[in-house]
């Protein structure tokens, strides 16, 4: 069975000189020197409470400060309110100290892994959301941090997002996690991960999907929302498409919904079941070492 090629993303543009300066305009350099000396000042006056996180200076990075300011439409005061809120919130939850071990019980079923890049060189996020129901919710949600802090890692260099693509092929009220769970991760990751979205692409969605995007989009802000598009698999679905009022009163705001993922991704490198020519079925023992050590940690 072959390897999905979480190992090699395709050759990224050549990185600019300055990077990541480089990619503001410059009447934006003044307000990054500004956050930068507010985030130094932090760590020099020792402001946070708690035990402090190991990497969180390098944490705080000068392409963290870039996302942010330009997540805050480059308002520094507010770009400088939100590092140290997530810095606070780093060294309280400690997403980098959750183990492989801890949640690897979560991930053995394949309802969440990294498969291949975007036309961008950026990883893309599997989840399979028909499979997604734990007994540990708590767990279930320290498994997609988890993957979120270290997805990052295979990042070609000038690449700081993730992508992601969630089949919800079957999904039913029965067969999912408590809401509070999904609404608490929209907040997290609105909060701590600003600027981390490249795009989602929800796949063959039912009318029990429509009913959760009514109470989940909401929580989720606009620019956050206009990256998620909905495509499907369904022949008859593709004849109708957005075309109950439901379903297009559901998607407003959203990127609405495209007819496949070739102007996104390679499909050879996606799956047959989403769509693709990529003959792939989830192995965890194969996957999940390959993934550690993509992402340098031991198992």
């Amino acid at each position: 069975m072959p390897l999905p090629p979480i190992l090699s993303p395709p050759k990224p543009p050549p990185l600019q000189q300055g990077y990541p300066l480089s990619t503001l305009e410059p009447e934006h350099r003044t307000l990054f020197d500004k956050i930068r000396a507010h985030v130094d000042a932090v760590f020099a006056n020792n402001s946070l409470t708690g035990t402090p996180l190991p990497g969180e200076k390098e944490w705080a990075d000068d392409e963290t400060i870039v996302r942010y300011l330009r997540s805050t439409k480059f308002d520094a005061d507010k770009a400088c309110a939100n590092i140290v809120k997530t810095l606070q919130w780093r060294r309280d939850y400690r997403p980098t100290e959750i183990t492989p071990a801890e949640i690897e019980p979560e991930s053995i079923n394949g309802k969440c892994f990294f498969q291949s890049f975007d036309h961008a060189s950026r990883p893309i996020f599997i989840l399979n959301s028909a499979i997604t129901y734990s007994k540990d919710p708590e767990r279930y949600l320290r498994l997609i941090l988890f993957n979120l802090e270290h997805g990052t890692k295979l990042c070609p260099p000038g690449v700081s997002q993730v992508c992601a693509i969630a089949d919800v092929e079957g999904v039913t009220m029965f067969n999912q996690n408590p809401l509070s769970i999904t609404t608490r991760l929209a907040e997290v990751f609105q909060a701590h991960y600003p600027e981390r979205l490249g795009w989602v692409c929800i796949m063959n969605p039912s009318w029990y999907l429509w009913v959760l995007a009514k109470l989940v989009l909401p929580w989720i802000d606009p620019v956050t929302k206009a990256k998620i598009n909905f495509s499907t698999t369904r022949p008859k679905q593709k004849e109708k498409k957005s075309g109950s009022e439901e379903t297009d009163e559901s998607a407003v705001g959203t990127g609405g919904w495209i007819d496949d993922l070739s102007h996104l991704m390679d499909v050879g490198q996606l799956s047959v079941a989403l769509g693709g020519k990529y003959d792939y079925v989830y192995e965890h023992s194969v996957y999940w070492p390959q993934f550690l050590k993509a992402v340098g940690l031991k198992p």
